[in-house]
């Protein structure tokens, strides 16, 4: 029997911040490095004269041309989950002007074939998906939680504006501890 899985897509395989971050520092003569921000809402770490503006980057397709895969072994353990029968659904938070532009970008770095639809949503309420998959990869702690809190397991996805949140569930971003933990080698 196959089971199935949900992984977000930015801040988890996508590295968004950094391209975000770098069209914010260069309209805005500033050097914030994706490091420097400790908590979720990115714009409480920017410029007053930025502030919320910031989330308009979003709107632009273009944006995930720039946006790189992280170097971290996500891709190794995708194929490794399919390759023992794991089916990962890709779920992603969307403003309307990229709707698209996470698909094209799973595809472009082989996380997705072409075409490949049926392993990929576009939604704000990921716990939706909670009847079709037990496990959530995500690095959003309001996700994570709402997940837990409905009998799921999540896994808090490691990243600088999660390091010290202390959660009852899993917590890392070693992808071969996320590989045991899918496959029961770890229980809480």
């Amino acid at each position: 029997m196959n089971q199935t899985l949900i992984c977000d897509v930015d801040g988890v395989p996508a590295d968004l911040s950094t391209a975000w971050l770098a069209r914010y520092n260069k309209d805005y003569n500033d050097n914030v490095q994706s490091s420097d921000i400790k908590e979720w809402g990115m714009h409480k770490f920017l410029k007053p004269e930025c502030g919320v503006k910031f989330y308009d980057y979003l709107e632009d397709p273009t944006l995930y041309d720039e946006v790189l895969p992280f170097d971290n072994g996500c891709l190794e353990f995708c194929n490794n989950m399919r390759s023992v029968g794991w089916r990962i659904v890709f779920a992603t938070v969307i403003v309307i002007g990229s709707a698209g532009a996470k698909f094209n970008w799973l595809v472009r770095h082989k996380y997705l074939e072409d075409g490949q639809l049926e392993d990929y949503v576009e939604m704000k309420d990921k716990n939706l998906l909670r009847g079709a998959a037990d496990i959530l990869i995500d690095d959003g702690l309001h996700n994570t939680k709402s997940w837990y809190e409905s009998g799921g397991t999540p896994i808090l996805f490691q990243q600088p504006y999660t390091i010290n949140a202390n959660v009852p569930y899993f917590h890392t971003n070693d992808w071969n501890k996320i590989f045991d933990i899918c496959n029961g080698v770890y229980s809480l």
